[in-house]
């Protein structure tokens, strides 16, 4: 994204160069930059006044919104790309509120008629024996501009939407979502059924019973012919909030907290000791849980249904519908999606729920957080004395890999920590997950040597491998290891920081491991969050009544133009690119028949398992071990064929001692196909000592 300071130094450098433009150029020029990302209107006109750039005659801001306007009325064979909806309110005054979205027949018409490369990556990825692609669905607040202000006014309901058999390196790239619409969440709730009667009518959109339905299908362009194109809903992809108010349910505050199952609550241990059916969520195995069918929670939902017309009818049954509330878990809202019966048959509850196993372990209160604050205070209550303070001195050691966005700051464990035995840690997800790599290699260097705290090491180190699995792209096939590793960890947690931590979020792994069984990949909401950034950098420039439309529309513009800079491949250097002939001789030394031209190389690499940099440590399988390397560049070059290979070219490290490795000043050329991910280290006295995934062979 383009920052406002970035434009304003292009144009004072091409200041000479203005005063020569003809009007028409210049009038290019300045509405060209009307459509940069993040960048306002308003301050796109100061930055013309403070350089002393005459404007061209008008108002800016109405002839920019005209032309924003101009580009994005599209018309597809599937209708206009920008579509409304009138949601019903409770308010008198206003009992309709005009819905802006972006229509998503037209939006996926429109990305593969402009870009075959995507519907081939689509089409390639379609389901086997003709089955029906499915969609994965997602909803979340998020705050533009000041978090802090106190009336909420700019926190936004963020609709996104994929589909799920596109691979796992797409889906997490920034096209790999699509946008819906936005709704601020002070208009959301006046909507009739809240978040609950929005997702109501936005999947009516997708399964209209007049008119377009994805479950029908669609044509859609292809690379070289149209292909058809049928979809069902596969999952909502949501944190638990989401979910609690998606599907109208009592959720983690309830008495009945687990949506999934019938047995599992939420109590005083005590009153359910000894009951063979009820069982505490906190403590309850995966071998204990009697499981929700589709068919028998919408009975449970039309029951609900039915008490409350009988306390309507008969005013002293409405505490026994109430206590019927409590005791089945769910919350009775006639404009629900719960009771809309015509969807039904295309959403269940039971189907459809895909827990965020980020909010369930690593934010919003999660398993990890506790854990890993339990763990901090372990450590200073050691008589070794030591302090918070020496934790962050060894945090500040290690050297994270250059392509991690985000890293722990300097006083993390002075700040973040709590010193109270019932307390979680205060951070980010990414900053969890940083903090239990930092205290996962402490454990290894300093606690395993002095033989003390073993036990709360291998529970952490259980943790760190969980996340490695969750966070990885094959997490379904390792799924009887993750099963193993939930419940070894789950119950020596248990051990280690008692009953009153585990809460509601370990069960709902327990389901989680299941649900990536059954929809065959693992969900975090990162690629979700980081899609925030583009709500929040342009909601932060506009204001007023049409927040949420200015706010689609420029969305949709950044969308648009990222997937014309998107190479549709899971390997492609990074700009800035260099012809580099001289590197033939090397890479046709490693696989014979590469082309004499076309051979490039840079510094940055984008891999199906993200970036990496030149300078990081990189990990490479070499059959039944691995082997690292310091990278130095990345290589690409031409086959025969037209397909383009990738290459690392690294400093070798060779291995000195069980966890210590020392550079060497051997280069070698390692193929992408066989990079496992970038390290991070702590480096002393002229040896490395790396993080590596828990399991691993080296």
């Amino acid at each position: 994204m383009l920052a406002p300071v970035l434009v304003c130094f292009f144009i004072s450098s091409a200041h000479g160069t203005w005063l020569h433009m003809e009007p028409l150029q210049k009038k290019r020029c300045v509405d060209g930059l009307a459509l940069v990302p993040g960048l306002s209107m308003r301050g796109l006109q100061k930055i013309l006044e403070k350089i002393g750039v005459e404007s061209p005659s008008g108002s800016h801001g109405n002839k920019y919104k005209r032309q924003l306007d101009e580009v994005l009325k599209i018309t597809t064979p599937y209708g206009l790309l920008v579509d409304t909806m009138d949601l019903p309110t409770d308010s008198q005054d206003k009992p309709t509120h005009k819905f802006h979205f972006a229509n998503p027949f037209a939006l996926l018409f429109l990305l593969c008629q402009t870009h075959p490369r995507f519907a081939y990556l689509l089409h390639r990825c379609r389901p086997d024996g003709g089955a029906p692609y499915t969609l994965a669905l997602y909803t979340d607040e998020a705050t533009c501009g000041n978090i802090l202000r106190p009336d909420m006014d700019r926190e936004t309901e963020c609709i996104y939407w994929t589909v799920a058999q596109l691979p796992a390196w797409w889906r997490a790239r920034k096209c790999g979502w699509l946008f819906f619409g936005f709704l601020r969440t002070k208009i959301e709730h006046t909507i009739l059924g809240d978040l609950s009667g929005l997702m109501k009518h936005v999947l009516s959109f997708f399964f209209q019973t007049r008119g377009l339905n994805m479950a029908t299908g669609m044509r859609l362009p292809g690379l070289s012919h149209p292909f058809f194109f049928k979809a069902v809903v596969g999952m909502f992809i949501q944190d638990e909030k989401a979910h609690k108010k998606c599907w109208c349910v009592k959720g983690a505050g309830g008495y009945k907290c687990c949506l999934l199952c019938k047995n599992i609550v939420k109590t005083d241990p005590e009153r359910i000791e000894g009951d063979a059916y009820a069982k505490h969520c906190a403590t309850a195995l995966p071998d204990e849980f009697d499981l929700h069918s589709s068919e028998g929670f919408f009975q449970l939902a039309d029951g609900v249904e039915h008490a409350y017309a009988q306390s309507l009818i008969q005013p002293r049954t409405k505490g026994a519908f109430e206590r019927l509330e409590t005791a089945v878990g769910i919350t009775y809202d006639e404009d629900g999606l719960l009771w809309c019966k015509p969807l039904r048959k295309y959403v269940s509850p039971i189907l459809h729920t895909f827990f965020d196993w980020m909010h369930s372990l690593a934010a919003s209160g999660g398993m990890g957080q506790y854990e890993l604050n339990q763990f901090v205070l372990a450590i200073l209550a050691l008589p070794m004395g030591i302090t918070a303070e020496q934790l962050d001195d060894f945090a500040g050691q290690v050297v994270w890999p250059l392509d991690r966005q985000s890293q722990l700051p300097k006083r993390f464990f002075q700040t973040r920590i709590v010193h109270d035995s019932a307390a979680h840690v205060k951070g980010f997800a990414s900053e969890v997950l940083c903090a239990t790599m930092v205290l996962v290699l402490f454990g290894e260097m300093v606690l395993k040597p002095a033989e003390t705290l073993l036990r709360h090491v291998h529970c952490l180190t259980l943790l760190q491998h969980i996340y490695q699995i969750l966070s990885s792209n094959d997490a379904a096939e390792n799924v009887p290891l993750l099963r193993r590793l939930v419940l070894e960890h789950h119950q020596l947690f248990l051990e280690l920081y008692g009953r009153a931590l585990a809460k509601v979020k370990p069960h709902l792994l327990f389901h989680i491991v299941e649900q990536i069984r059954q929809f065959g990949f693992s969900a975090g909401c990162f690629a979700m969050e980081r899609k925030h950034k583009i709500a929040k950098a342009i909601g932060d420039l506009v204001s007023g009544l049409g927040f949420e439309v200015y706010l689609l529309k420029r969305a949709l513009v950044e969308l648009l133009h990222d997937f014309e800079e998107e190479s549709f491949s899971e390997c492609n250097l990074q700009s800035p690119v260099y012809d580099a002939p001289e590197l033939h001789s090397a890479l046709a030394s490693i696989v014979p028949g590469v082309c004499a031209v076309g051979v490039q190389a840079a510094r940055v690499i984008q891999t199906k398992l993200g970036f990496a940099r030149s300078g990081s440590l990189l990990l490479f399988a070499s059959g039944p071990a691995c082997l690292l390397g310091v990278a130095q560049f990345f290589a690409s070059a031409l086959l025969a064929s037209g397909d383009r290979i990738y290459f690392c070219c690294v400093l070798r490290c060779a291995k000195v001692s069980t966890i210590e490795w020392a550079r060497t000043g051997n280069i070698a050329f390692f193929s992408v196909d066989r990079f496992l991910g970038s390290l991070p280290y702590v480096e002393g006295g002229g040896v490395l000592r790396p993080l590596f995934p828990v399991g691993l062979h080296v």
